[in-house]
């Protein structure tokens, strides 16, 4: 049975990417995926007052978790699978820009072996 998907996703070609963040700002109920990667570790997401955002994270296509965030609220999710792609949803709010931030805040605790 083929799988179809509503809304149908969109690149997250608005998107601002650099090490530690993304930014997308999601038009309301539009699915965005991106292949930006996120490394194992402790991020807080964001999103918009008067909205819920949804984030998905896949590695491969695996799927690891989804995390919602309450509007004008700071979720903390501790990833602990490397993520190779995430799918970006906003929803509850207005049909303009409604950003979902992801920040790395910790990295994982490594050992050194002297």
């Amino acid at each position: 049975m083929p799988v179809s998907v509503y809304p149908q996703p969109s690149s997250a070609a608005t998107a601002t990417l650099d090490a530690n963040t993304a930014t997308v700002g999601t038009a309301w109920t539009v699915l965005y995926l991106s292949t930006k990667e996120f490394s194992v570790g402790t991020y807080t997401i964001t999103c918009s007052s008067g909205s819920t955002g949804y984030v998905e994270f896949y590695n491969g296509n695996e799927f690891i978790e989804r995390v919602t965030v309450v509007g004008g609220t700071t979720t903390t999710y501790n990833l602990t699978t490397a993520a190779t792609r995430v799918s970006y949803l906003s929803e509850f709010g207005s049909a303009s820009s409604l950003p979902i931030t992801i920040t790395k805040t910790a990295a994982p605790l490594t050992t050194s072996t002297k």
